[in-house]
């Protein structure tokens, strides 16, 4: 009985995460382009997707979605060490965050 209403209390939070989640992976998707599209600018896009990664890892767990919010915490720490290493190319951290954008996708849309 406790679960349930426990359940029914985070149905409004859960839904607002996945309105949120829509918004973060069109956010991660156009900064993933920009940073692909101009080198020189690519630590900056990719800073924002770190902090985007860090907001859906924050919350993700917690409303249900454990998988997602793993993904996002690795992928998160994938980019802050390579930034950190000072690394230049970042093909595979493109890679890692499209994966992690897939990942959202049937995360939330198990029918995808």
């Amino acid at each position: 009985m406790i679960e349930l209403d426990l359940n029914t209390g985070l149905a409004p939070i859960r839904d607002r995460f996945l309105l949120l989640l829509s918004e973060r992976q069109d956010s991660i998707q156009q900064n993933l382009e920009l940073a692909i599209q101009s080198d020189d600018l690519a630590d900056q896009y990719l800073a924002h997707i770190e902090v985007t990664l860090h907001k859906i890892a924050g919350s993700a767990g917690t409303l249900g979605f454990s998988e997602l919010g793993d993904r996002a915490k690795a992928t998160e720490a994938n980019i802050i060490s390579q930034r950190i290493n000072g690394a230049t190319q970042y093909r595979d951290i493109y890679f890692d965050i499209i994966a992690f954008l897939e990942c959202s996708i049937e995360a939330t849309c198990p029918a995808a």
